[in-house]
């Protein structure tokens, strides 16, 4: 399928393939709509199942992935390709280093640090709230809100 007639509509596409942790109201704003708060869900709902849309996100993950298999598949061929080396030679060292690094790239082994990472990006929550919500005073009055919450949860706590 070619790109989508509308700019905005290939661009959220795009947006959707490549932000995998953005909510799609965010999207939607970052592209260019001008909707705010749940008006901007509600349309990049919409849009999103726009049968085109929707086609054209499915082609351009299927690429993606395509993309990323390819990668891997190369990086993979060059570990062994180190082993094999490392091996002839008698260095044992780099041979169980290109297998470590072929694990990891497999997925096999997790560094501690990734493990407990919660997402794939270092965002700014404070960013991501103001993205999601459309303004800072948004923001602003959804944390005000969560921290009388938690206020009135430690009041209950303490009471107990």
């Amino acid at each position: 399928m070619p790109t989508l007639a509308h700019p905005r509509w290939e661009a959220l596409a795009r947006r959707r393939v490549v932000a995998l942790d953005e909510s799609q109201a965010a999207s939607y704003r970052i592209v260019g709509y001008r909707a705010r708060g749940h008006s901007a869900y509600v349309n990049a709902s919409r849009l999103l199942r726009n049968a085109d849309v929707a086609r054209r996100i499915e082609e351009l993950r299927q690429a993606a992935a395509a993309r990323h298999q390819r990668t891997i598949d190369h990086i993979a061929d060059e570990l062994d390709a180190a082993y094999a080396l490392a091996h002839r030679e008698g260095q044992a060292h780099a041979a169980v280093s290109a297998t470590m690094a072929k694990a990891k790239l497999f997925g096999l082994i997790i560094n501690k640090n990734e493990s407990m990472r919660h997402d794939n990006n270092n965002s700014d929550p404070i960013e991501m709230l103001v993205a999601e919500l459309g303004s800072e005073e948004a923001a602003l009055a959804a944390i005000e809100a969560m921290r009388a919450k938690l206020i009135e949860r430690i009041g209950r706590r303490q009471g107990e």
